[in-house]
C-alpha cells in the first residue's frame, strides 16, 4: 500500500510516518510539506493523508486539480475521502441524490449529479442510459438489453443509447488498437 501524507508541519509528517510503519512495515509512505509537491508527485497512492487546516481554505475544485494532476481523482463525503485511478473505476451509477462509484471489487457513494461525474471523467467514459456511466475499458459485450463487464457485472444500455454506444465503442477499440494495447479484435 502506498499512502501519502501532506502536512506543512515537517514533524507531524515524520511522527505519522513512523505510526504507520510501526502498524504497516511493508506500507510506502511518502510525505509533502506543500500541497503543490502532491501534486506534482506522478505516483500512484492509495491513500491520501492530509491536515485539514492546509486544505481548509481550498475550494473543492482546487483540491481536485491537486490529485487529478497526480492521475488521481478526489471524492470527499462528510466523513472520509477517496482517491482513485480514473481508469480504476468500472462504472458509476445514479441512486437518488449521490452517485455510487463502482471500483473493482468495491463501491462508494458519493454527492454528485451525472452530468457533473460525466464531464469530469470524460473519455473513456460512456453516458449509456441516464443512470449509468460506464468505463469502455472494462466492456466485454453489450446488446440490446445491456452492457456485460469484464468482472461479470451487467449496465444498462438504453435503447436510444445502443447505437451511439456501439459507435463510441467501436471507435475506442480502434484507438486502442492504434496505440497498440492489447488485441480487441474478437468483438
Amino acid at each position: 500500500m502506498k499512502v501519502a501524507i501532506c502536512d506543512e508541519d515537517k514533524e507531524s509528517c515524520v511522527q505519522l510516518r513512523s505510526l504507520i510503519q510501526s502498524q504497516e512495515p511493508h506500507c510506502e509512505v511518502a510525505c509533502f510539506c506543500r500541497r503543490e509537491q502532491l501534486g506534482e508527485a506522478e505516483q500512484y497512492f492509495d491513500c491520501l493523508i492530509r491536515d485539514v487546516k492546509t486544505y481548509q481554505s481550498d475550494s473543492p475544485e482546487n483540491t481536485d486539480k491537486i490529485c487529478e494532476s497526480a492521475g488521481q481523482l478526489l471524492f470527499q463525503t462528510k466523513s472520509r475521502n477517496y482517491t482513485v485511478q480514473r481508469e480504476e473505476i468500472l462504472y458509476v451509477e445514479s441512486r437518488k441524490r449521490k452517485v455510487e462509484i463502482h471500483v473493482a471489487g468495491t463501491c462508494f457513494s458519493v454527492y454528485a449529479t451525472m452530468k457533473g461525474m460525466e464531464q469530469r471523467l470524460g473519455d473513456p467514459f460512456f453516458r449509456c442510459h441516464r443512470g449509468y456511466l460506464v468505463n469502455m475499458a472494462y466492456v466485454a459485450e453489450y446488446d440490446m438489453e445491456g452492457i456485460r463487464l469484464k468482472n461479470g457485472e451487467r449496465v444498462y444500455l438504453a435503447r436510444e443509447k445502443y447505437s451511439d454506444f456501439a459507435k463510441a465503442y467501436i471507435g475506442y477499440l480502434k484507438q486502442i488498437n492504434e496505440k497498440g494495447y492489447g488485441d480487441y479484435n474478437e468483438t
